[in-house]
């Protein structure tokens, strides 16, 4: 949970910049761990970013845009800068979303906008690997993995059942 709450603050910290454009000093580096989760556990250290309304920052936007905790059975960690690997150990299927959140400049302020990276269903007992841009680790993107026990599209407004900040690893991808 430590690496949870150095991204959040990481980034609370370059929304108390202005808007400015992330530094990659801004965001502190995190160690790269799988988070696993337990029934019951939550992201009790999280802290929502909510900056107030400005020219410059959007007024009702706030990090995370749904509240952190794992999901029971599920693991996620970063194997490299570029690849997730999330792993289903339940009996049932899982359906997940990878996301990155960086500063956007909307119409008329600036936010943490997501780039969705890919999303689909995870089989019981099965793992994904799933890509990221490998620059992202450098420049402070966060990476969350939202997860729903029942398919959400992408018209889907439902809140996840679980989701979770996987801290990227400075480790460089292996050579192909």
């Amino acid at each position: 949970m430590r690496g949870v709450a150095a991204t959040i603050t990481g980034l609370a910290i370059a929304l108390a910049a202005c808007g400015g454009p992330i530094a990659p000093s801004a965001t502190p580096a995190v160690p790269s761990r799988p988070f696993t989760s337990a029934p019951g556990e939550s992201a009790d250290t999280a802290v929502a970013i909510s900056p107030s309304p400005s020219p410059m920052f959007c007024a009702g936007r706030s990090w995370p845009p749904y509240p952190l905790g794992g999901m029971a059975g599920l693991t996620a960690r970063s194997v490299d800068r570029a690849t997730i690997e999330i792993t289903n150990h339940t009996a049932k299927t899982i359906y997940y979303r990878v996301s990155g959140w960086q500063f956007d400049q909307f119409e008329t302020c600036r936010a943490l906008g997501e780039i969705e990276v890919q999303r689909g269903p995870l089989d019981p007992g099965a793992t994904e690997r799933v890509m990221v841009d490998p620059g992202w680790q450098q420049a402070g993107v966060a990476v969350t993995l939202a997860l729903w026990d029942r398919p959400c599209g992408e018209a889907c407004s439902r809140e996840p059942v679980g989701a979770m900040v996987v801290p990227l690893s400075p480790l460089e991808p292996a050579a192909s």
